[in-house]
């Protein structure tokens, strides 16, 4: 369940909110905190039931022991322990040495870095320790997390618009689940069997490699965006005053390029590069950076400075994608 839990976490904690760092990185009002809690339960919720769709023979109790458990520690993070990791990081850059300046001009970054590892720490923890005691106690466990989105419901009543909530959460189960049972007829070779069964029929291997290259492309795609661009943010060129000057909005639109088009290329490059390294084939990975450097071409040869951000850029991409294929190859090595 260590797995499943993180899917659970990154698309709670990253592909539910515009930008994370905001949430981490400054103090969110009462409703906005609300409303990311209700959106990370649904979500969790959602997987629970496509779990058990995915893996009809998994230990019902665990599994439920395990996500409420996670959603309840997400919960208590968010609204006690990030504040105090917010004032930590803020004392500690509040001094003139190189290190906490630093930290000053990242601290949205700092803050939602060290929430991420305290959290993963304490996924891996429940995950691990749950699975080892009696059934007893997954049973306390998911009594008391009832007990606790009860009473949070009931406090939330009035912002929480429940008819709206469960008409979407429906929608994306019947959506997830019927995506789901199409790849495992794929994975399985089985779309023309005669006597479609309604529950999943692959092996504990395919499900395996299935969730591993899940996780794997969850973190290749959003968060990996989010931490290249934070890192390579120092390095982005900017256009002096008098040339800023002479351009004109359309024309600074132009050298800017489309809205969301550079995470969109980055997201690309990295999923081909993955499969590429997925089928041993290095060759693709040189045609998709060159690709990548021809649209880029002129401004390349005219500014020295992008030249620098561009290669800065690229590198990260790729490095990040590398590790998390050596990721993927352990985590399907492992059999987890």
């Amino acid at each position: 369940m260590i797995i499943e839990s993180l899917i659970i976490h990154i698309l709670g904690d990253f592909y539910l909110i515009k930008d994370p760092s905001k949430i981490y990185g400054t103090s969110p009002t009462g409703d906005e905190l609300n409303h990311h809690i209700r959106r990370y339960s649904w979500i969790s919720l959602l997987l629970f039931l496509l779990i058990l769709f995915a893996m009809p023979e998994v230990d019902f109790v665990l599994t439920a022991a395990i996500i409420m458990s996670v959603v309840m520690v997400n919960t208590v993070h968010k609204v006690f322990i990030t504040p105090l990791i917010q004032r930590l990081v803020r004392y500690t850059s509040s001094s003139e040495e190189v290190l906490t300046n630093l930290i000053q001009k990242n601290r949205a970054l700092v803050v939602l870095s060290i929430s991420q590892l305290l959290q993963l720490v304490w996924i891996l923890l429940i995950s691990e320790g749950l699975t080892g005691v009696r059934q007893s106690i997954h049973w306390i466990i998911i009594g008391i997390g009832v007990i606790l989105i009860t009473m949070y419901l009931y406090q939330t009543k009035k912002q929480f618009e429940f008819k709206k909530s469960a008409l979407l959460f429906l929608s994306s189960l019947v959506v997830a689940t019927a995506t789901l049972y199409v790849i495992q007829r794929l994975v399985t070779g089985s779309m023309t069997h005669s006597k479609a069964e309604f529950f999943f029929t692959w092996g504990t291997s395919y499900y395996h490699t299935f969730i591993s290259y899940t996780l794997t492309l969850l973190l290749l795609m959003k968060p990996a965006n989010l931490l290249i661009r934070k890192i390579s943010s120092a390095y982005n060129p900017k256009l002096e005053s008098d040339n800023i000057s002479r351009l004109s909005p359309k024309e600074d639109q132009q050298r800017a390029g489309f809205k969301g088009a550079g995470a969109m290329i980055g997201t690309l490059e990295r999923i081909l590069i993955l499969l590429s390294f997925s089928a041993g084939q290095l060759l693709p990975i040189v045609a998709i950076l060159s690709i990548k450097a021809f649209a880029r071409y002129k401004r390349i040869v005219e500014e020295a400075s992008f030249s620098e951000y561009f290669v800065i850029g690229t590198l990260l991409s790729v490095s990040v994608t590398f590790l998390l294929y050596l990721m993927l190859q352990s985590l399907i090595t492992a059999g987890y």
